[in-house]
């Protein structure tokens, strides 16, 4: 589970719908750090961001005053399937390689 902490209202507030893979929680904590963004959710609780002509947007109006494509966040399983509009730089892939769970190999 990925969690924002409001300082200044001293509030947490919950980014992803509970347990997700790793980089699911990542991707919505780097839509956070990098736009501002918290992610909606659909009626289903898949967690979700329009994205306009000029990036990632949260959309409250069944009909947008501007053309989106809706991401879905919940389906990333790798840094490879990283919405565009997220940067995935060596240091963070160093985060990601660390906090990874190790995978266990069989010996014989």
């Amino acid at each position: 589970m990925t969690t924002v902490h409001y300082e200044d209202r001293e509030v947490t507030w919950q980014l992803t719908p509970g347990q997700v893979p790793l980089a699911s929680a990542l991707v919505m904590a780097k839509l956070y750090l990098e736009h501002e963004l918290t992610p909606q959710t659909d009626p289903e609780g898949r967690p979700f961001v329009g994205l306009a002509e000029r990036g990632p947007v949260q959309v409250f109006e069944e009909i947008p005053p501007e053309p989106v494509e809706y991401v879905y966040l919940d389906g990333v399983r790798t840094l490879e399937e990283f919405p565009e509009f997220l940067t995935v730089d060596d240091d963070f892939r160093a985060v990601f390689d660390r906090m990874a769970p190790a995978r266990s190999s069989t010996s014989r």
